[in-house]
């Protein structure tokens, strides 16, 4: 069995929902507004593909697709990094 991704996203602090993600499943999740991402997030701040969560073997990557108001992780701003 690959790697599980459990996925909390916030809104105004609150939380706004839970995801999981399995990569036998996904290799690329994509986050955005986009109805074909799947992290789906309908916030106007959210680009259409905002970032991308990329997983190989045992590591979790995540990465911002150039939006306008960025990526957090944790409370800091993101280009490009590992999740653990």
């Amino acid at each position: 069995m690959g790697l599980a991704l459990f996925v909390h996203a916030f809104r105004a602090g609150q939380p706004a929902g839970q995801f999981q993600f399995d990569a036998d499943a996904h290799r690329t999740i994509k986050i955005g507004r986009l109805s074909s991402a799947q992290l789906k997030l309908d916030d106007p701040s959210v680009a259409r593909i905002h970032a991308v969560i990329e997983l190989a073997g045992q590591e979790a990557s995540l990465i911002d697709m150039g939006s306008t108001t960025g990526t957090q992780v944790n409370g800091a701003k993101a280009h490009k990094v590992k999740l653990n």
